[in-house]
């Protein structure tokens, strides 16, 4: 069997020691880190809303013409998914029991999401505006280098 042999003298096993202690501490208190991130995702989600775009980059379908028709002179002419500004208000997040939730509390936001049909039988194409896009996952795993390398400073 190969193998390398670390020969460590004690001043180093201490500094070492000192350090995989720290970073043992923060990774026991990941909220920190998991808040930044969320807020990341928060922004990321809001920036979709302006782009008309999903998380994988795809557009929107836009709205029907009926649609574009009801909203002339509203806030959210010429908007896809804004009306009111409600849904797009309502995006949070929550760091509950160590780990990390990005979403809303408005009812119509599974429709949205995920496409679907009015109890007037009128069909809601899916507009995806959560999720994690790959410059998201860059973020994430930026922000989190970064925090447990604090630990090593």
């Amino acid at each position: 069997m190969a193998g390398v042999l670390f020969q460590i003298d004690s001043d180093s096993a201490e500094e070492l020691q000192e350090a995989l202690s720290k970073l043992a501490d923060r990774c026991r208190n990941l909220t920190p880190c998991l808040k930044d991130i969320g807020e990341n995702l928060v922004r990321s989600t809001d920036q979709r809303f302006d782009a008309f775009v999903a998380p994988d980059g795809t557009r929107w379908e836009d709205n029907a013409p009926l649609t574009e028709e009801k909203k002339k002179g509203r806030f959210g002419e010429g908007k896809i998914l804004t009306d009111s500004g409600r849904l797009r208000r309502s995006i949070t997040y929550s760091t509950a029991y160590g780990g990390l939730l990005v979403g809303t509390d408005v009812i119509y936001a599974a429709t949205h999401q995920f496409g679907g049909e009015t109890p007037q039988g009128k069909k809601i194409p899916a507009r995806p505006f959560l999720g994690l896009s790959d410059r998201d996952k860059d973020s994430a795993l930026e922000i989190i280098a970064e925090y447990l390398s604090g630990a090593l400073s």
